[in-house]
């Protein structure tokens, strides 16, 4: 089991200076062999490393867990409390440094309880301000941010944008009217390819489609017009859109914005069949070899219903991702299927062949880091540039070593028992969709298609 350390900011630019810097410093001091960073609010637990943390502290794998301040860990009590919950059950120490609190004693952990009541006490003060702020900004018809094609004045009015674009030399309040009476003409698909080609901007369909329905385009002021409470005021309920008439001049007419409408209307009746995500087994494992964009499933028009995939990307627009290829489900299905056979069988005769060797308790990273810092050490020179490559193999032996620490020792049972398993054909021609996804989640990390219908697949064991 290892210590590792815990640093998180609110946002990038926060990150951008020093106070990230800051943190990982006092943390790799403190003795974090290994430091997750999150660059989001700790008013949620859902923060991608932090996840992976508690992850690791529920599988016994973490022995001391090292904050800066309270605050880093979450902002919410509820959030909190239940974390101190999960790292008490596994026996995991947790020590804050700037308050000199250690969880392992009794005033430490009456201190964290008090400080954690004035970190929530703190943000929710914090919300309070920027709540009020916004209601004022309302109050006064003042527009958040600037949609494109328009700047914001420090007074808080939309005013057409002069920057100035740099393939067209014209400035992208221009832009924005040439692309509204694009869309009079032409589908969104053909708007995407042509505005990137043009213009070189790159926009989703439904990008495009949400700047097109945007109020501000036509001159008015909106606020909750794109159900904004469904983010930001989860806990109120019946907010209706506020719209405030011809607060600014408009770049798209009223007789412009139905005409797209209509054309909007028409593509939705005769566009044909959009992207199936829907369940099945590979669902979420798939990756563009091009772009490492998701792939998303659609279902043939014929009787047959077959189902293929192909580069999320690409269906948003072919500038995004070249990659055009549609590739049969079923056979990605199959050929994930024999490659985790063909892994499992070599391993099962690697175990076999092994049974009589005496394995070697380091890895063969390790053991040649140690030769080579043996040999160095072993010249006894003054030499500044050996002295600096004794320093550097130090330091990643002293990596190394913490990455095996990192690893689980022993799988569990049940899952070797699967890994043997699914070594045999047998096995897969029993199962239904549902369970086989299950397998595929446990032993696949992800498998990846290029614009050759080539598949290239990674697995966990």
């Amino acid at each position: 089991m290892v210590v590792v350390g815990y640093a998180r900011l609110s946002s990038t630019d926060q990150a951008a200076e020093t106070g990230l810097e800051q943190q990982i410093d006092r943390l790799k001091r403190a003795g974090a062999e290994h430091i997750y960073i999150d660059i989001k609010s700790g008013r949620s637990t859902d923060r991608p490393q932090f996840q992976e943390l508690m992850s690791l502290v529920q599988q016994n794998r973490i022995s001391e867990l090292l904050i800066t301040r309270i605050d880093r860990l979450s902002r919410s009590m509820p959030d909190f409390f239940k974390t101190v919950q999960t790292l008490k059950k596994h026996n995991v120490n947790l020590r804050v440094l700037e308050s000199s609190i250690d969880f392992s004693t009794a005033v430490g952990r009456l201190n964290i309880a008090t400080l954690a009541i004035y970190a929530q006490f703190e943000s929710e003060l914090l919300s309070d301000r920027v709540r009020h702020g916004n209601a004022y900004i309302r109050s006064q018809k003042k527009s958040f941010k600037p949609i494109f094609g328009y700047t914001r004045t420090r007074e808080g009015i939309l005013i057409p944008d002069e920057t100035i674009n740099q393939k067209t030399g014209l400035s992208n309040s221009e832009v924005a009217k040439q692309i509204i009476k694009l869309l009079c003409e032409q589908p969104l698909r053909s708007c995407c390819r042509i505005i990137y080609e043009v213009y070189d901007i790159k926009i989703s369909i439904s990008g495009l489609k949400k700047w097109l329905m945007n109020p501000s385009l036509r001159g008015h002021t909106h606020y909750y017009y794109f159900q904004d409470k469904q983010i930001y005021y989860k806990d109120k309920e019946n907010i209706d859109p506020i719209l405030h008439y011809n607060t600014h001049t408009p770049l798209m007419s009223e007789e412009e914005f139905e005409r797209i409408n209509q054309n909007l209307s028409t593509n939705r009746t005769f566009r044909g069949r959009s992207p199936n995500k829907g369940k099945y087994p590979l669902a979420g494992l798939g990756k563009c070899a091009l772009c490492g964009g998701g792939l998303v499933r659609e279902i043939g028009k014929s009787k047959k219903r077959t189902e293929f995939l192909r580069c999320g990307k690409h269906a948003k627009g072919d500038h995004f991702c070249p990659n055009k290829k549609y590739i049969h489900l079923r056979k990605v299905i199959e050929n994930v299927i024999e490659k985790i056979i063909e892994h499992s069988q070599q391993l099962i005769t690697m175990a076999s062949d092994a049974t009589n060797q005496e394995q070697s308790t380091e890895s063969p990273e390790i053991l040649e880091l140690r030769t080579q810092l043996s040999n160095l050490r072993g010249m006894n020179s003054r030499n500044p540039a050996i002295l600096n490559a004794i320093t550097d193999l130090e330091t990643q032996l002293h990596n190394a070593l913490a990455r095996a620490k990192m690893q689980p020792q022993n799988k569990d049972d049940d899952y070797l028992e699967l890994v043997h398993k699914v070594g045999y054909a047998a096995f897969w021609e029993s199962l239904d969709d549902d369970f086989t996804q299950e397998v595929f989640k446990e032993l696949v990390s992800k498998f990846t298609t290029d614009e050759s219908g080539n598949i290239t697949v990674e697995l966990k064991f």
